[in-house]
C-alpha cells in the first residue's frame, strides 16, 4: 500500500516527483527490499536506492572481508579484514547508508549465508537482488520468487566487465508518451496558436505491461548458427561469455578458452571467437571501482523503475563490455 507523504518528504523528494510523479514516489516510498552480496556493485546499488526514498533494505552477506573487496567496496577499510562483511563494522553502515537519507529508510543487517535461506523468507520482499551469487543459487532464488510473485534482479562485475538479470514477472508500468513529432497541432480545437503548440508538446501517462522469462528459461535457449542472432538482438559477445564463464563453474574446470568449452555450453564458434573468450577470462579478477559504478547505477534504476511502475524496464538483460567501454541492453527468451 502506498504512504501518504509528509510536507518534509514532499520537499525532500521534490526533484523526484516533478520527474515521476507522486504516484510513483509513494510506490518507492513503501518499497520493501533484499539486496544480498555486499561487493563494490552491490554498496552502489545499496546508496542509489536509499537515496531515492525506499522503505527498507536488508542486507544479506555472510561472508568475510578479505583484500579483493577493498578494491571496489567502499564502506570497508583495512581494519574490515577478516571481519564479516555485512557487520564490519555494522554500526557504521547503517549510518553511512542513512545519512543518504534524512527520513531514516529502515536498514537491516542479515549475516546469514544466501544459500541458507528457504523459499519462504524471499516473500516478505517486494523485489530481491542478487549480487556476486554463482548460477545455480540465481536459479533457485529467482525460482523461489516466482513462487510468491516476488520480483527479481541479479548481476555480477567481473574485472573489465559486468551484467545484470531480471525477471519482473507480469510487469505493469506507465509511461509518459508525447505527441508523434510529425502530427501538426491542430489550431481549431484552441483558443491561439500559441496553445496549439503547447498542446502539440503535450505528453500522456500511458499504461503498458511487460512478461518476463525466468533465468532458468532464458540458460534453456538452444544457441545455433541459424537461430542466435534472432534470439537475441543485438547478441553482444560478452553474452556468450559469460554462458561459457558459466559452464566452467558447473563443470568446476579451469577458464581456458577452448573449442570443447563452447561445444559443451552449445555455444557456436560464430558468434564467440575464442580470443575473445581467453581476453574475456584475463580480464576476469578483482571488482574495479568504476565498472561497480557503472553497472550499478544501471541496476539501481532497474530497481527503482521495477517499484515504482514508472517508465519502461530493460526486458531483461543489460551488459557492460570494460573492452570496449560500451553497454548493450538485450533480450534472452525462448
Amino acid at each position: 500500500m502506498a504512504v501518504a507523504f509528509t510536507d518534509d518528504e514532499a520537499q525532500l523528494y521534490d526533484r523526484q516527483i516533478r520527474l515521476w510523479g507522486l504516484d510513483a514516489q509513494k510506490r518507492m516510498r513503501s518499497a520493501r527490499v533484499l539486496l544480498a552480496g555486499l561487493t563494490g556493485l552491490g554498496v552502489e546499488v545499496a546508496k542509489n536506492i536509499v537515496l531515492a526514498g525506499i522503505k527498507s533494505i536488508t542486507l544479506l552477506d555472510g561472508a568475510v572481508t578479505t583484500d579483493a573487496d577493498l578494491t571496489a567496496q567502499f564502506y570497508l577499510g583495512v581494519e574490515s579484514l577478516g571481519l564479516n562483511v555485512s557487520h564490519s563494522p555494522k554500526t557504521r553502515r547503517q549510518k553511512r547508508l542513512l545519512v543518504h537519507n534524512a527520513f531514516m529508510v529502515a536498514v537491516v543487517v542479515d549475516e546469514e549465508n544466501l544459500e541458507s535461506k528457504q523459499d519462504s523468507f524471499f516473500s516478505q520482499f517486494d523485489i530481491v537482488c542478487l549480487v556476486g551469487a554463482p548460477l545455480n543459487t540465481m536459479i533457485s532464488v529467482n525460482d523461489a520468487c516466482r513462487k510468491y510473485c516476488v520480483k527479481f534482479i541479479a548481476g555480477s562485475v567481473y574485472g573489465l566487465s559486468g551484467f545484470l538479470f531480471q525477471d519482473l514477472l507480469e510487469h505493469d508500468y506507465v509511461e509518459d508518451v508525447v505527441r508523434a513529432p510529425g502530427e501538426p497541432p491542430q489550431v481549431g480545437k484552441h483558443e491561439t496558436a500559441q496553445q496549439a503548440l503547447d498542446a502539440a508538446n503535450e505528453t500522456t501517462a500511458s499504461q503498458f505491461h511487460s512478461s518476463f522469462t525466468p533465468l532458468s528459461a532464458a540458460l534453456s535457449v538452444a544457441w545455433s548458427d541459424a537461430i542466435a542472432a534472432k534470439r537475441i538482438k543485438p547478441a553482444p559477445k560478452l553474452w556468450f561469455a559469460l554462458l561459457a564463464l558459466w559452464q566452467t563453474q558447473r563443470q568446476n574446470i579451469e577458464l581456458q578458452a577452448t573449442s570443447d568449452l563452447l561445444a559443451s555450453a552449445g555455444i557456436p564458434s560464430s558468434v564467440l571467437p575464442l580470443d575473445y573468450l581467453s581476453a574475456f577470462f584475463q580480464s576476469i579478477g578483482p571488482e574495479m571501482s568504476p565498472v561497480s559504478a557503472i553497472v550499478g547505477g544501471v541496476y539501481a534504476q532497474e530497481v527503482l523503475k521495477a517499484v515504482s511502475g514508472k517508465d519502461a524496464p530493460l526486458n531483461n538483460v543489460f551488459l557492460f563490455d570494460g573492452t570496449d567501454g560500451a553497454g548493450y541492453a538485450t533480450r534472452v527468451s525462448l
